[in-house]
């Protein structure tokens, strides 16, 4: 299923059609999250268990950082003297920091792990002429396909992370979170959007006037005409470009 497409086109009016029929909120929530699943079942089903996995561990480490955000040490409360109250207070920030690079840490090895590792084996080899690096990188290639959308995925989860280490609320619930994670509209081809104004939109959210349909589907044409016939058809000459760049001049 892919954005220019008939079935697209379908699947969104009958998302669309059944998210306004509800009036619960969590039901909203299970609504978007079945569709953003449904959707990239239909693109690369065997990565959906690494797509839960990955935003259940950056939701527990969000909750970890803004936990221990919530133990900051007061002075004013806490009777201790000037230096026990700093000594406190260097080690509750010690382990919120440890907490946001452990979680950038572990997004960055998820995408070097899948983008990287033929380039990485395929540098070493050439320097240290080692051709069993080069067959490993050879075999990363032919038979290891990254995750569409994978590099949005995990910059998207480390700008939440900062952004709850910074002093934001963390998501106090799995479902909202894995509703903003996996939304199907950015899921593959971003942009990069933040927790915080997403959740507020949609707790905002009132069926969409006459005008709003006609300027939604104005947009949504826009795009669609940038997308289908400007962009893809730009992109045959670069395509064709980078695979003969010696003679692309």
């Amino acid at each position: 299923m892919t954005f220019i497409s008939i079935v697209y086109a379908l699947f969104l009016l009958s998302i669309l059609g059944i998210y306004w029929t509800v009036n619960k909120q969590r039901s909203r929530l299970w609504i978007l999250l079945i569709a953003s699943l449904v959707f990239y079942t239909s693109l690369q089903v065997e990565y959906i268990p690494l797509l839960l996995l990955g935003t259940w561990i950056n939701y527990r480490i969000g909750r970890a950082i803004a936990k221990t955000s919530e133990r900051q040490p007061n002075p004013q409360t806490w009777q201790l003297t000037t230096n026990d109250w700093q000594t406190q207070f260097a080690a509750w920030e010690r382990r919120r920091l440890i907490g946001l690079w452990g979680g950038i840490l572990f997004n960055i090895l998820v995408l070097a792990g899948f983008k990287y590792i033929p380039f990485i084996f395929n540098t070493l080899g050439t320097w240290f002429g080692l051709p069993a690096a080069q067959e490993t990188a050879t075999w990363f290639q032919m038979n290891i396909l990254p995750p569409l959308g994978l590099s949005f995925f995990v910059f998207e989860c480390i700008a939440y992370l900062i952004d709850v280490y910074r002093g934001s609320p963390a998501s106090a619930q799995f479902l909202r979170f894995a509703s903003y994670k996996l939304f199907f509209p950015k899921l593959i081809s971003g942009p990069i959007t933040r927790y915080h104004h997403f959740q507020r939109q949609l707790k905002t959210l009132i069926f969409p006037s006459s005008h709003d349909w006609v300027e939604g589907l104005w947009l949504i044409a826009c795009g669609a005409f940038k997308k289908g016939v400007v962009a893809d058809r730009l992109g045959i000459f670069v395509t064709l470009s980078f695979e003969n760049v010696q003679r692309a001049g």
